[in-house]
């Protein structure tokens, strides 16, 4: 995983043949693999959200657990701005104010500074395709649905598709609703239903 601590805020900006501004760190993930790029940026995101993290709590943990949101840091208002602008400073370009909210776990962010930096993403490379060899048996070992109109396998499902039958019957009187309390013909009426059938699972 890549250090970023060689990498002191807003040093070493170059221009590109576009003239666009490309700092060290972007210059550095363009020359890797996009799973590298992702977790490098990543591990960037999660250092700075502890730094920050701890800046609220003394006591915030040391690491983060997968999948744990920037709420669940107790990050508010301010605790985004200092993380806006700790990124800012390493990456070298300004960034939206709210992007901790709009991206809210540190994996999300990574994958939208990836994106916002022109580099390509894990997303985008698509998994790596699976060839099965010609001739080679595939077992199907389960299979379960449950559908309107009484389709729990799928055979019954299928039937239904290849008749082109509705799969509408009368609202079932065994769920312990009060049928005829929640009809009204009229469809201004607030909790009520004006139609006689629907599709029950």
């Amino acid at each position: 995983m890549s250090d970023f601590n060689d990498f002191p805020p807003g040093s070493m900006a170059t221009l590109d043949e576009s003239g666009a501004v490309r700092s060290s760190l972007v210059r550095r993930l363009e020359g890797m693999q996009s799973s590298e790029q992702y977790r490098s940026l990543l591990a960037l995101v999660r250092t700075e959200t502890i730094e920050v993290a701890r800046s609220i709590d003394s006591g915030a943990p040391e690491a983060l657990a997968d999948g744990q949101t920037f709420k669940d840091l107790g990050f508010g208002s301010l605790a985004a701005i200092d993380l806006h602008a700790r990124l800012t400073a390493a990456i070298g370009l300004e960034l939206p104010l709210a992007m901790a909210f709009n991206h809210p776990t540190p994996a999300a962010l990574a994958l939208y500074l990836q994106r916002v930096l022109g580099l390509s993403t894990v997303a985008e490379e698509g998994p790596t395709p699976v060839t099965v060899p010609h001739g080679e048996s595939v077992a199907i070992v389960g299979a379960g649905c449950r559908y309107a109109g009484s389709a729990e396998s799928p055979n019954p499902l299928w039937q239904l598709v290849f008749d082109g039958r509705e799969a509408l019957v009368d609202f079932p009187s065994d769920r312990g609703w009060d049928l005829d309390g929640l009809y009204d013909s009229d469809r201004s009426k607030p909790g009520k239903r004006y139609v006689q059938k629907g599709g029950f699972l």
